[in-house]
């Protein structure tokens, strides 16, 4: 197995670890967070929900969400039908004006992220098999507090030929 896939797998473990952890130890969170796959982006997305669970309103930079920037999310895919990972791209996604956002109780971010994005083999990779997206989440507030973490993973069905 190569460095790259023994390192994917093992990112992709503690994400799924991380997610049973979050649940069962960290209950208390002040965030709720909620992923799906979607077929809106022609080659797919991760449509993410984010619900403000606490009694207070929580502040947090726009770039920090998901959808906000490149880098603010960990994400890991996998052909199902052979387990090989995607080879994930690192473009450069500075943050040169921050924007405050303002979350009261019980009040709800919606947003997705593009996979062609993240993954350049993307459209070919999921003609080939099904295509399981692991994500690992660990936003802060807008003043630094950490706000939990969060992780699970989403099925991308196969897209015909």
């Amino acid at each position: 197995m190569n460095s790259y896939l023994r390192r994917a797998f093992v990112i992709a473990y503690a994400a799924v670890l991380n997610c049973a952890f979050t649940y069962d130890v960290l209950a208390d969170t002040p965030l709720r967070v909620e992923a799906s796959a979607t077929d809106t982006v022609r080659s797919g997305a991760v449509a993410f929900t984010i619900t403000n669970t606490s009694s207070a309103p929580i502040e947090i930079n726009e770039s920090a969400l998901p959808w906000g920037n490149r880098y603010s999310v960990l994400l890991v895919a996998v052909l199902k039908r052979t387990q090989e990972t995607l080879r994930a791209g690192y473009p450069i996604d500075d943050v040169f004006v921050e924007k405050t956002i303002r979350l009261a109780p019980g009040e709800q971010l919606k947003g997705e992220v593009a996979l062609s994005e993240h993954f350049g083999e993307l459209d070919a990779s999921r003609r080939k098999s099904d295509l399981l997206v692991f994500w690992y989440f660990a936003p802060k507030g807008a003043g630094g507090k950490p706000l939990g973490e969060y992780g699970s993973w989403v099925l991308l069905p196969m897209k015909p030929k």
